[in-house]
């Protein structure tokens, strides 16, 4: 029995004598090779440059765009401005109309400045003018027996006496009264007569009878008044304050009558 346990110890005794060789053995080769591995030198290996970086653009101003429209400070601003249309030119008013010219029915003097007998729209008696004076929206600058000359509005402006003689639809009152109306072209003078003076409603009685009443012709301005058909007064006849004045006319044109107020 001891014999037994002696050759199981002296096995195992070679048994942890030769794993202590392995042991060793394995370890020297480790060793070595530790060694061998520092002491190996290694060859560098090339390394490449890193590549240039991208270079910066400069800055554009389109790129600040949106900064500037979005602005923290002003939250109404707009890019795109909006231009009001200029204003249309202002129109020119129209140049006023000329009313219609006066209607002439005649010239006369009566030993002064001569006068014109003429009517408007807005005066439409018969009364006479002298130059320099106004008839509507017309001054009377000159008149001859073929032409008148008026301003309107500092134009003058020029017609035949022919061409302002009253129309058919523009006779005068009077002449439905069976009152004369002075004629166109007509330049007219009365001188007074002093012969055959009588009195009608005065100090004096009247020497003749008229069959109607003298002093119903129309007034012509400037205290006169024309005589009305079939007055058979004399010349100088004076009725309420009206002297009867009758002429030759001139160059032929026939004579002229008409009552003049007495001052």
């Amino acid at each position: 029995m001891n014999r037994k346990i002696v050759l199981l110890n002296v096995a195992l005794v070679l048994t942890i004598a030769a794993l202590g060789y392995v042991l060793r053995v394995k370890w020297l080769e480790g060793e070595a090779r530790t060694k061998a591995l520092v002491a190996q030198k290694v060859a560098p290996t090339a390394v490449m440059p890193p590549p240039a970086p991208v270079p910066v653009a400069p800055a554009a101003a389109a790129d600040y765009i949106e900064v500037a429209t979005r602005t923290l400070y002003s939250s109404d601003r707009n890019p795109n401005v909006v231009i009001p249309p200029p204003p249309p030119p202002k129109a020119e008013p129209p140049p006023p109309v000329m009313p219609a010219l006066p209607v002439y029915y005649g010239q006369m003097s009566f030993g002064g400045d001569p006068v014109v007998v003429l009517t408007s729209s807005a005066h439409p008696e018969q009364k006479s003018y002298s130059v320099g004076e106004k008839i509507g929206e017309f001054k009377l600058l000159a008149f001859n027996r073929e032409t008148i000359t008026f301003d309107w509005n500092g134009k003058e402006v020029q017609k035949k006496v022919e061409e302002l003689a009253p129309k058919p639809a523009q006779q005068p009152q009077q002449a439905a009264q069976g009152g004369p109306s002075l004629a166109p072209n007509a330049f007219q003078a009365a001188a007074p007569q002093t012969s055959g003076v009588s009195s009608i409603g005065g100090n004096s009685t009247s020497t003749a009878n008229s069959p109607k009443d003298p002093l119903s012709g129309p007034d012509m301005g400037g205290g006169l008044k024309s005589c009305v058909m079939g007055d058979t007064s004399a010349p100088g006849t004076v009725i309420s304050g009206w002297k009867k004045v009758t002429g030759g006319g001139i160059l032929g044109m026939g004579e002229s009558c008409h009552w003049e107020k007495q001052k």
